[in-house]
């Protein structure tokens, strides 16, 4: 096993393990965003978590038993990685069900915090995730913020005051920057590193953050989606720029936010 970092000190571009130290000329964190299911009452106990191994290898084994009720696709809070994937997994429910001829008997809602589907691919492209979902008897709870579950009464507690019944509850829960990243100083008030858009680099000279773990505002006003296709692009670019500083070989290259 390879121990991960258990510090990072971005003024010295250094990073401690339970091992060692290493330190270079550069550095680049890219440690992703964890989810934290604890940070809502009842949800670890009520639901299945859509983001972890155990919580989809549990989801499978309900899903099998499951003939009747309630499914409630939750997005507990933003923002969260992939964009897409509580509508792709409430479809994906919905299809299994219709397979095992158990649609009629069952109820399949989605509730997230947003006001329409990836608002930051624009309202056109929200608008047709809607009118996908709905064309297959799916309903959609736009600005439902998860406060708490209540397993024993298979409720869900939103911010706006509105309850909703399950029987089955499939959650991404809350997203948060991973704890060594927090305690290193980078991260900024909106609990993510701030970076600078095109370059990737932070407040510190040779530091850079991608993916995941970045806050990273576009001109219109939103903030970059976590996705790994846009980790994919940002990588590139800090690793163009990067060995073109080293070489003296190369333009700069700049990250341009596309991936949709």
């Amino acid at each position: 096993d390879r121990p991960g970092a258990a510090a990072i000190d971005p003024a010295r571009r250094l990073v401690r393990t339970e091992r060692r130290q290493i330190s270079g000329d550069y550095l680049i964190v890219a440690l992703g965003a964890e989810g934290r299911v604890e940070a809502v009452p009842g949800l670890a106990e009520g639901g299945h978590n859509l983001y972890d191994l155990d919580g989809v290898l549990g989801l499978r084994q309900a899903l099998a038993s499951f003939n009747e009720g309630r499914v409630a696709v939750t997005v507990a809070s933003l923002p969260f990685k992939c964009p897409g994937a509580p509508y792709e997994a409430a479809m994906l429910i919905e299809a299994s069900l219709r397979q095992r001829g158990l649609r009629e008997r069952a109820r399949v809602d989605i509730y997230t915090p947003e006001p329409f589907p990836m608002p930051v691919a624009g309202k056109a492209l929200g608008e047709a995730v809607k009118a996908l979902v709905a064309s297959k008897g799916i309903d959609f709870h736009p600005q439902h913020r998860l406060q708490a579950v209540e397993p024993g009464r298979r409720e869900l507690v939103f911010e706006n005051g509105e309850r909703a019944s399950y029987d089955l509850l499939v959650a991404i829960p809350p997203h948060r920057c991973p704890p060594v990243v927090k305690e290193s100083g980078l991260v900024g008030e909106a609990g993510w590193v701030p970076v600078d858009r095109g370059t990737l680099q932070t407040a510190h000279a040779g530091v850079y953050a991608l993916g995941d773990v970045t806050a990273i505002k576009l001109p219109v006003g939103l903030m970059l989606p976590k996705a790994g296709v846009f980790a994919h692009h940002e990588a590139e670019a800090v690793a163009h720029n990067i060995a073109a500083e080293i070489t003296g070989r190369g333009a700069p290259k700049a990250f341009e936010g596309h991936g949709y």
